[in-house]
């Protein structure tokens, strides 16, 4: 109240000023004015209403109680501006708690007659400050970071000295859009909440850690999608400092339209895939060169994962384990080829030379396997819907279904015994076709089954056969795409290094080839002419009047047989 008489004593300074023919005295004047600032020092003393009395005293500064004023009640009304009655009953409402209300910087403007009454406009700034149920704080300073601008309209009748506010119009300069009818106080309870975003815009909190959030502006998007209001709002907030952060909007106190937040990180992983290699799985040299091969590979798998805790909000590490299942084949194949050697399988004993005439002959190798995933996860944001993603790590592999091999090829078989001056025997040579004289045959297919079971094994080294294990180190690149709020699709490739196999291709196969059109009557034997019985792919045996072909095994062409490749892989990764 000091400063608004020290306000007054300069204005009783100012001359007197003369209006429409009508001038008041000097002591009229400074009575105008004096009786002015009484009533501005009452304006400010009922604004702060505590007792129905104040109302009484607040409604009798006012000419007319039902003029509409200007309306500076933030967050007890949205309307511009209410009647006179009105605005006191809300007012006094507000007075029941704490309360402040300052009025400063008073100004005026000359004072001028009009229907017998003299006037003054006068203008000064309003800050308000109060404190309603629910124990909700509301300044105008802290809101607005500006002060109300008010100017009233004082009527001065000289007869009786009467002073009345005629009409208080008002503005406030500031960007802060005043407060809706309808909204939420939300609560700062978490050093997390001053990280949040809302509409991509840092929230703003007062120094009562509130901030006010519109509650209309959800109202079609609640009816369109037919969620509550919470779960609509709770989309419009935003933790950047780290995407796996859950929000989950509560309330406080739902009867006081008090919010807070709670933070639930999702550090876990689920994740399906599949990778692929489309051709060349296998790195092959082979024996026996004019073999073609093609392989392939695919494995599908399901893992976990654990992301850790990293302060930087773009970049975070994880750890992936889980189980896979990885499916290969591989096909070998040779359009002709013809060999001989010496044998003396023969039904008599005798020796002689064995020659084979083999066409489309062909080996599939397929092998099931359990894969077992350990690696780290670096994965680096571009924005919040795409990721960079390196892998590093280990795979290790036991077979669960083979290798299983399949063979099949036309095959013609001939001997030539030179202790009978060259005699050559065939399919034909006993009359008619079909003889099974030392296995001889004309065009005859064979397939699977006649390859020999495989030699059984006991003990440690025969469960290392059995499970085949392997173990690939493994690096990776990828794109991660956020397809739902906690979906992702995984795009890449991940190159793995074979270390370690129990697999060893052989490479015992050395067959020389004699020209396929060659009869054996003309053919002139000489050492190097001749292959090795044990390393031939198809060979023939006798043993207790049981007569056989045997089939080597597809890997005793290769000298090397290596499965390093790259993966093209794709997968879901949920979070939770």
């Amino acid at each position: 109240m000091k400063t608004l008489r020290y306000i007054v004593l300069f204005l009783l300074c100012v001359p007197a000023m003369f209006t429409k023919a009508q001038e008041l005295t000097n002591a009229q004047e400074r009575f105008m004015r004096m009786d002015v600032l009484y009533l501005m020092e009452d304006y400010s003393l009922y604004s702060n209403l505590v007792l129905d009395d104040d109302r009484l005293e607040f409604l009798n500064l006012f000419a007319d109680t039902s003029v509409q004023i200007y309306n500076d009640l933030l967050g007890i009304s949205a309307a511009a501006t209410l009647p006179v009655s009105e605005y006191a009953e809300k007012l006094l409402e507000v007075g029941g708690g704490s309360s402040s209300i300052s009025i400063m910087n008073i100004s005026h403007e000359d004072s001028y007659y009009l229907n017998g009454l003299w006037y003054m406009d006068v203008t000064f700034n309003k800050r308000l400050y109060y404190m309603i149920d629910c124990d909700l704080q509301f300044s105008s300073e802290e809101y607005y970071n500006a002060d109300h601008i008010l100017t009233a309209q004082i009527s001065w009748n000289p007869e009786n000295r009467q002073c009345k506010i005629e009409q208080l119009r008002g503005r406030i300069e500031s960007e802060v859009e005043p407060l809706p009818e309808h909204f939420w106080v939300f609560k700062l309870n978490d050093n997390n909440d001053t990280l949040l975003l809302y509409d991509n815009k840092p929230i703003r909190f007062d120094r009562f850690g509130q901030a006010f959030i519109p509650k209309e502006e959800f109202n079609e998007e609640i009816h369109k999608k037919k969620e509550t209001p919470l779960t609509v709002a709770v989309k419009h907030f935003r933790y950047p400092s780290d995407s796996d952060m859950q929000l989950r909007l509560n309330y406080e106190d739902e009867a006081c339209n008090l919010l807070n937040m709670s933070y639930i990180p999702k550090r876990w992983r689920f994740k399906v895939y599949a990778n692929l290699v489309p051709k060349n799985y296998y790195k092959i040299e082979s024996t026996y060169s004019k073999m073609a091969t093609t392989s392939s590979a695919t494995e599908v798998g399901a893992e976990f994962g654990y992301v850790f805790p990293s302060p930087k909000k773009n970049s975070k590490w994880a750890f992936y384990f889980g189980a896979s299942y990885r499916m290969s084949e591989l096909n070998a194949s040779i359009d002709q080829m013809s060999y001989i050697y010496r044998t003396k399988q023969d039904i008599d004993g005798d020796e002689y030379y064995r020659a084979y005439f083999i066409d489309d002959m062909e080996y599939i190798r397929t092998s099931g396997e359990v894969g077992i995933p350990l690696y780290f996860n670096w994965e680096g944001k571009f924005n919040s819907r795409f990721s960079f993603m390196l892998d590093f790590g280990a795979k290790a592999y036991l077979a669960v279904l083979g290798p299983q091999t399949s063979f099949s090829a036309r095959y013609t078989t001939k001997g030539l015994y030179t202790k009978y001056s060259n005699l050559v025997l065939h399919s034909g040579s006993f009359g008619g076709n079909g003889t099974t004289i030392n296995g001889f045959v004309t065009n005859a297919n064979i397939s699977t089954s006649g390859i020999e079971p495989a030699k059984k094994y006991e003990g440690l080294d025969g469960i290392l056969n059995s499970l085949q294990p392997s173990v690939d180190a493994m690096a990776g690149v990828g794109l991660r795409i956020r397809v739902l709020s906690n979906a992702f699709l995984d795009l890449g490739c991940r190159y793995q290094y074979n270390v370690y196999s129990h697999t060893k291709p052989s490479g015992k196969i050395q067959a020389k080839d004699i020209p396929y059109d060659t009869k054996l009557q003309n053919f002139k034997f000489t050492n190097g002419n001749l292959s090795n019985e044990s390393n031939v792919p198809i060979s023939f045996t006798r043993s207790g009047g049981v007569q056989r072909e045997n089939i080597s095994n597809l890997t005793d062409y290769f000298s090397k047989m290596d499965n390093s490749s790259l993966y093209f892989n794709a997968g879901v990764v949920i979070r939770y």
